[in-house]
This record gives structure tokens, sequence and C-alpha cells, in this order.
């Protein structure tokens, strides 16, 4: 391991713990309330023969496409929701209001929502995988044209497991080198060092004999 992966990897360890703490909070407040993060954004698209037929059957004269797509990420019962959104609807004209407030422009919005008020993001999950924390589901928006939403459940628990294993790898590095400096060997490959001189004959390293056993 070179130099400055050497050092990325200390850093990302030792940030490790935090984001440990941090999904641990989460884990333990999405039991009660919903945290969601969100972005929308909302364009023009031109019409197709489908949107044409669309509007004269509802009977009215359609001028483009609304395109609304979005993304958020929520906390709810232990888990973390990521749901992708698409809306299309075949449109006359845009309100004005939301014209300016959403339409060519990215909007991030943030809402935090008691658990006891609102069902589950993208439903209750089933089976075995659902207990567990995972899903996979996607529902239709029956306001829109062609619309869905898609959302991918992923457990809390698995998250702040996995910012366990820097750690446990940077403890075990650590607890390598220094048997091997203690025995004798290269603390980079392992190569037996004694009676050998200050560079290691087997990978390189400059130094590698240093504090082995006589």
């Amino acid at each position: 391991m070179t130099g400055s992966r050497r050092i990325l990897f200390t850093v990302a360890a030792a940030l490790s713990p935090l984001i440990f703490a941090t999904t641990l909070t989460l884990w333990l407040r999405s039991f009660h309330v919903c945290d969601a993060i969100s972005r929308s954004n909302w364009t023009e698209r031109p019409l197709d023969d489908e949107a044409r037929q669309y509007a004269r059957q509802k009977g009215f004269d359609a001028n483009f496409i609304s395109h609304g797509e979005g993304l958020s990420f929520s906390t709810f019962r232990g888990r973390i929701i990521v749901c992708r959104g698409l809306q299309l609807n075949v449109t006359s004209r845009w309100d004005e209001d939301f014209e300016k407030k959403y339409v060519n422009n990215p909007n991030w919005s943030r809402t935090v929502t008691d658990i006891a008020d609102m069902s589950p993001p993208g439903g209750e999950l089933i089976g075995v995988l659902g207990w567990l924390g995972f899903g996979d589901t996607e529902t239709q928006y029956a306001g829109g044209w062609r619309s869905s939403y898609r959302y991918v459940s992923l457990p809390l628990w698995l998250v702040a497991a996995a910012t366990l294993v820097l750690p446990f790898a940077w403890v075990r590095r650590a607890l390598r080198t220094k048997h091997r400096r203690n025995n004798g060997l290269c603390p980079s490959c392992g190569y037996d060092l004694r009676g050998s001189s200050e560079r290691c004959p087997e990978c390189g390293n400059v130094g590698a004999s240093a504090g082995q056993r006589t």
C-alpha cells in the first residue's frame, strides 16, 4: 500500500466510528420520526402522438408534456428508503406560481414527520427480506398520465455494520505489522528478514528490518 493510499485508509478508518454513531442515532430516531431530504425538478417536453391522443380523449388542448423528476432519501422504522420518482402530465400551461418555483429550478427540501401520522414510504415490506429491512417496490401515481415511483429500502443496521469494516481492517493491519516487526519479518510483505539487510529482498521495502530480532 503506497503512502497516499495508507493515509486515505487511515483517515477513512478514523471517520468510520463517527459515521457509525450518526447511523445509530438515525436508526433510533427513525422509530419516532421520518426524516426526508428530496430534490425535484420540472421541465417541458414536446408532445408525442400518445400525448396528443390522451389530450383529445380528455377534451383539452395540450401544448407540452410536463416532465417531473424527483429523488428522495428518508429514514423510517430502522431503514433508509431511496425513492426515484417520474411524473409525466399532458399540460396546456404552467401555473405561474408553480413555474416560478419548480420549473427548470432544481428544488431541495427537508421534512420531518411523525411516523404515527404516515404510512411507510413505498408500502409495508413483506417476507423475510422485508422483515430484515430490504425492499424494492414500484407504484403508479393515479393522478398522472404516465408516472411511477420506485422505492428501494436498505436496513440501517447494514449501513452501520459496513462502517465498522474499515476500523476492523485498520486494527487488524496494525496488529499484523506489530507482530511482523517483533518477529523479524518485513512489515510490508511478511518475508523473514533475520540476517538480511535493511532492504527487504522480497518487496524492496527500505528499512524493513528495523526492530527485528537478532
